[in-house]
Formats: structure tokens, C-alpha cells, sequence
């Protein structure tokens, strides 16, 4: 699996799912499966120090396949409850089947050297010192490139000096990125009130019964380290399973009608929490007791269908899919909601699993989104806060005049699109959803129907060209543009991996073409919504501020409407340092809990611009 990832340019939540039904992998081995996947992904820069101090080759010349088993191995070893015998056992049984004796004698000499410490005592030696060198530690000690880590720092204003500081925001937002990220519903305006879909959240939980934690602990098999997906990932030994951790791969505005392109729920899309352990990964079958989680899709936990790659993206911006199943309560935490009990608790429990920042956001707790009957009939979809609350303060900012004729530049694969449709329909509005790839216009299509929406596919920088995108055609326009999606990393951790410094310009080059697009396409008066999954500035407001001064657009200040202000001004006062920079919106993981996602409103000048 991590070899796909790795040599092929696979991303995780889409090859994932479809190997562990070919390899016939569910249930509890199937989460674990899961787990050590994506951990391994978000920890490699870690882990890869680590292994660089203990092993006696470099590991730039090991073979890939065999630094994946290293990989895999250390993060057990490192960040989960796993025992070290077994970690080191399973590990090198996988190397030994998909490879050779020679390679398994190496990785079992490593990771015998890894077990050796904690790791916090790694940490110690493997990162140069925070105040000497705050970049590389920080790069280390959170698993980022060194490049990201500087972006990062920028976008919160902190310079080397405050980097060298144990709390600096750097280090937090870092840290945000390796998190789990939880699962948010959209409650589609018109169709489903957020209460509504709480409380029917709140009943789907109440379907699931927990099943016994077990109290004693099989005696660990070595026969069942199994070699899976490219020889990399092994199905755990008995004993050594941590709670499940199935999750659905539902696409950003996806629903089950959708079918096969991400609609239907998948083990292996992460995201899930287990219900205990240390990061997270508790072993189900230990004498600790932990219960596993509830199935997420069907009674094994995997779902016959995969998504195709197209399905996960968010937005125009490649980031990840967003449906995935969020963290399992504890038998503690349940029992003390059983012990509530009532119909105030009841309401409370609704009231909790409302959003925070956008007036339709509904928290999924546990389970899969497909298990949720608004999900499945096209009341709600499924969509990071973030990016619901960037195309909710598109849609009610204060706009004079004519209000019916609204634009999605760069719609693919729809869930902000799906939004704005519902807004709209309540308003008389129709929506103009335009992506430049057919299969991705198809997902769009499915994300808006029965909606007063209309799918084109063109380009998006085509406006004055092509006869369905007229200059001045358009009262609200959002463009959601591709971008390096470093807002993404807790949904898509290979990205940061992916991505290099010198992607950026290219990018920067295409989100102008598309920014001045959209103010081509607007009335004068009319409003542009811009907004990446992005914090670094070259995309944000560098980029707004170029855009501004060539084309006259006047920067609007986010906080006109209320539920952007809200999120503003958790922001810290350092961060608005002029005018343009306090009109913006910048989301952080570690503050709002969503996607880093950037929105800046723009208005087009009634006047022309000389």
C-alpha cells in the first residue's frame, strides 16, 4: 500500500479501500490496516530520522519497499500500544514472505534498536535543538518538510525567534496537521434544518449496540502476519489488533446516489479515531479491554465499492476526500451518556452536535456518513466546516441589486457548488456550476441535482469567450481555486510529501488567471469569493492584493457577515496588520478545528479600472 503511495502517486484514501476487498482484509484488521497507513504516512518524516540514527546504512539507498516495512514497523514501536514483540515479529515476517531472508534480518536489526527507546528519548536525539535550529526541529519533531514549515510560519506572521519558542502557533498548527480530522454534515438549506439532522444523527448512534471488551488477550500468532497491499502493510498478528477504525470514502458534497464515484462508504478512507491508545490506536483484543468500534459500512466494516480519484478531491484544490468516519467514544464516555439519560440530555446531545463557525454544520461523531438516512436521500452532504462556512459568507455577505444570477468557476467535484444551489433555491438564485474536466462536471452534476444549478464544462478562464460565461454576467462568483493543498494535510498527509516549493509559481500563475476571471464575470458591483485549502501566502494574500491592484477590485471585509467575524476574530490580533490583511479570513486547524482554508471577498468596481 505505502509502495503504491510512494513509487506510483497513489493517494492513500482511494487504493487503500479497494485492496482490502481484494485482499479480502475487514473488520478489526481491516481498521488496522488503516491505521498504520495513514499514521506511517503522517509520521514519516519522523519516523524516517529516527530510523536514519538507527540503522547502519543510509536510508536514502534502502530499497523502498523495505524502508516501508521499516516504516510500518517504527511507527507501532513509536505510536501505538502495539507490543514491541509484536510490532517487531509481524514486521519482520511481512519482509520475509514479500521479500527475502537478507532484508528481514535488516529490518528485524533496526527495529530491535528502535524498541530500544521511547519517543521521547528519540526526539531528543534525532532533532537539532529548538533554539538553534527551530526550522529542522520543528520539521522533525512534527514530520513536515522544511519548506512547509517556513510556509506555515509565514502565513502566522512568526519569525525564527518566536519559532524558537516552545508555543509558538507554528509548532501547534503542525502539530493540528497529524490529528485526525473529525467528520462535518452539511444540512442542505430548504431540505433538512441542522437540528433536524442532529437529532437523526443522535439516532442512528442509539442503532449501534457495543459489543463486550474482551478481558483476556489470545496469544499473539505469527502466522497471521499476512503480506498486504505491495507487500508493505500487514494484517495484524492476533493480540495486537488496535480498535477499529473503518471509514467511508464519501466525496465533499457526495451522496449515496452517486454510486461508485465516492458516494459509497469505504473502510480505508480514514480518518476514524479508534476508541482508545496512545495517537490513537488502542489494541481491541489486549487485556486493556478496549471494545471495538461499531461497523461503519456493512458487517465487516469494508464496502464493495472504491471511489474513483475523482470523487475525494475538494473543490478545485486536490485536496482529500472528506467523508470519513469520525472517532468512536470511549465504553467510558458511553456509559456516562447512558447514565444521563432524559430528554435534556437528549437535547443537549443535538445542541453538541451542531457547528461551530457555519449555521448548517453538523458534527458526525462515530459511523459512517452513509449510514445517515439524509446522507443517503440528498438532505445533507458531507463537507469540512471550512469549507461550508467560505461558500455560506459568499452567499448572505450584503450585496445591492440584482441577486439571482450566481457562478462556480471551478466547481469539481461539488460539495461548495451543492451548497450554494440550496442557499440559492430558497432565493430565487440559479447557479452556473463550471469544471473543466467532464468526469469531474459529472460528480458536480450529481452534487446539485433537483437544484436550480446548471453544470458547463469549460474553463473556468474563459469568461468573455465563451457564450455561456459573459463578462458582467454575475451577482455572486466564487472560484475555488487548485492550490497546494497544505490546508488539507490532516485529510491527505502524503500531500506534503508530494508537493515541492516549486509547484507553488505555477499554481500562483493559474489561481490569478482564475481570480481575474471571476471579477471579468461579475456585474460591477457584484461580489467574488476567493478561496483556497491553503495557507501559504503566495496563494492567499499575496496573491488577492497582485489581483487587487491590477484590476481595481475592492477588498470587503469578511466580517460583514456574522458567522465569518465569529471565526476572524479568534484570530490573533498580530495577524491584522493592514487593512487587506484584516478583510481576509484565514482558517486554522488548530483554532477552528477545520481545514486551513482562505477566503477573501472582493468587489468588482461600478466604476472601470485605469
Amino acid at each position: 500500500m505505502l509502495v503504491s503511495v510512494a513509487a506510483r502517486d497513489a493517494y492513500a484514501n482511494l487504493a487503500l479501500p479497494p485492496l482490502l476487498v481484494e485482499r479480502r482484509i475487514t473488520g478489526r484488521d481491516a481498521a488496522f490496516v488503516t491505521e498504520l497507513t495513514y499514521g506511517t504516512l503522517r509520521h514519516r518524516g519522523t519516523l524516517d530520522a529516527i530510523l536514519a540514527a538507527g540503522s547502519s546504512r543510509p536510508i536514502d539507498k534502502v530499497d523502498l519497499r523495505v524502508l516501508q516495512a521499516l516504516r510500518l514497523g517504527a511507527y507501532q514501536l513509536l505510536f501505538t500500544r502495539v507490543p514491541d514483540h509484536a510490532a517487531v515479529a509481524g514486521t519482520v515476517e511481512v519482509a520475509r514472505v514479500a521479500l527475502t531472508d537478507g532484508p528481514a534480518r535488516f529490518v528485524n536489526a533496526v527495529l530491535r534498536r528502535v524498541a530500544e527507546r521511547a519517543l521521547d528519548e528519540w526526539l531528543t536525539e534525532v532533532t537539532p535543538p529548538l533554539g538553534e535550529d527551530p526550522i529542522g526541529h520543528l520539521a522533525i519533531r512534527y514530520s513536515h518538510p522544511e519548506w512547509v514549515v517556513r510556509a506555515v510560519a509565514d502565513a502566522l506572521g512568526e519569525d525564527t525567534a518566536r519559532l524558537g519558542e516552545p508555543d509558538s502557533e507554528t509548532a501547534k498548527a503542525l502539530a493540528a496537521d497529524n490529528e485526525r480530522p473529525g467528520v462535518d454534515l452539511a444540512a442542505r438549506p430548504g431540505r433538512i434544518e441542522p437540528k433536524q439532522l442532529a437529532a437523526e444523527i443522535q439516532s442512528e448512534l442509539g442503532r449501534w449496540t457495543r459489543p463486550p471488551a474482551p478481558t483476556t488477550a489470545p496469544a499473539p500468532d505469527a502466522s497471521a502476519a499476512t503480506p498486504v497491499a505491495d507487500a508493505a502493510v500487514a494484517a495484524p498478528a492476533s493480540g495486537a489488533v488496535p480498535a477499529a477504525d473503518a471509514a467511508a470514502a464519501t466525496a465533499e458534497g457526495a451522496t449515496p446516489a452517486a454510486g461508485a464515484e465516492g458516494a459509497t462508504p469505504a473502510a480505508g478512507a480514514e480518518g476514524a479515531t479508534p476508541a482508545a491508545g496512545a495517537e490513537g490506536t488502542a489494541s481491541a483484543a489486549s487485556a486493556e479491554g478496549v471494545a471495538p468500534a461499531p461497523p461503519a459500512a456493512d458487517a465487516d466494516g469494508v464496502a464493495a465499492a472504491a471511489p474513483a480519484e475523482e470523487a475525494a478531491l475538494v473543490g478545485s484544490d486536490e485536496g482529500p476526500a472528506e467523508g470519513v468516519v469520525a472517532e468512536t467514544a470511549s465504553d467510558e464516555e458511553a456509559e456516562g451518556e447512558a447514565d444521563a439519560g432524559g430528554s435534556g440530555a437528549a437535547d443537549d446531545g443535538v445542541a453538541e452536535l451542531l457547528g461551530r463557525w457555519s449555521p448548517v454544520a453538523v458534527k458526525l461523531p462515530e459511523g459512517a456518513p452513509g449510514n445517515i438516512a439524509a446522507i443517503a436521500d440528498g438532505r445533507a452532504h458531507v463537507q469540512d466546516e471550512g469549507s461550508q462556512l467560505c461558500a455560506w459568507t459568499l452567499a448572505t455577505a450584503p450585496l445591492e441589486g440584482q441577486d439571482n444570477r450566481w457562478l462556480d468557476l471551478c466547481a469539481g467535484p461539488g460539495g461548495k457548488a451543492g451548497l450554494l444551489a440550496s442557499i440559492g433555491a430558497d432565493r430565487g438564485a440559479h447557479l452556473l456550476a463550471v469544471e473543466v474536466t467532464e468526469h469531474r462536471a459529472k460528480l458536480v452534476e450529481q452534487a446539485v441535482e433537483g437544484m436550480p444549478a446548471t453544470v458547463l464544462t469549460a474553463d473556468g478562464r474563459d469568461v468573455g469567450t465563451h457564450p455561456d460565461l459573459p463578462e458582467g454576467g454575475f451577482d455572486r462568483v466564487l472560484v475555488d481555486a487548485p492550490c497546494t493543498g497544505l490546508g488539507a494535510l490532516r485529510r491527505r498527509p502524503e500531500a506534503r510529501w508530494r508537493k515541492e516549493p516549486g509547484d507553488v509559481p505555477a499554481l500562483a500563475k493559474l489561481q490569478r488567471e482564475l481570480l481575474t476571471a471571476a471579477l471579468k464575470a461579475a456585474r460591477p458591483g457584484g461580489i467574488v469569493a476567493y478561496v483556497t485549502c491553503s495557507p501559504h501566502l503566495a496563494e492567499t494574500r499575496v496573491l488577492v492584493a497582485d489581483v487587487c491592484r491590477r484590476t481595481g477590485a475592492e477588498p470587503i471585509d469578511v466580517r460583514i457577515v456574522p458567522e465569518a467575524a465569529a471565526a476572524a476574530d479568534l484570530n490573533p490580533t498580530p495577524e491584522r496588520v493592514s487593512a487587506a490583511r484584516a478583510a481576509a479570513l484565514q482558517l486554522w486547524p488548530h483554532r477552528h478545528g477545520t481545514d486551513a482554508m482562505f477566503l477573501s471577498l472582493l468587489r468588482k468596481p461600478v466604476g472601470g479600472h485605469d
